[in-house]
């Protein structure tokens, strides 16, 4: 089964700032995934680091949201991309084996 983990910084790409609330931040990135065929993921946050494409450095809040089994279209990254104002999301996609019991 394949695992894929979303990397989503919460700073703005333009203003370097988190302009979207954590919580309704978290609310879009759930529509997008579940409008998109994902039935079900783990989320929680982070602190993560980013360098901007123009070479500065920030500290920001992020969200990772895990799912298992289920295929992650394009179309849900773009939204989530267009709505959170982000320059990229963060993609690790990983074989597991996994067990519900």
């Amino acid at each position: 089964m394949k695992k894929t983990t979303l990397y989503i910084g919460l700073n703005d790409q333009f203003t370097k700032t988190q302009l979207i609330p954590m919580m309704k931040a978290r609310d879009y990135i759930v529509t997008a995934l579940t409008e998109n065929g994902v039935q079900g993921m783990t989320v929680y946050t982070a602190t993560g680091m980013w360098k901007y494409e123009d070479g500065t450095m920030s500290t920001e809040n992020t969200i990772i949201v895990e799912v298992m089994g289920f295929d992650i279209p394009a179309t849900a990254i773009d939204t989530i991309k267009r709505e959170l104002n982000q320059e990229s999301v963060g993609i690790s996609i990983q074989e597991i084996e996994v067990a519900f019991l």
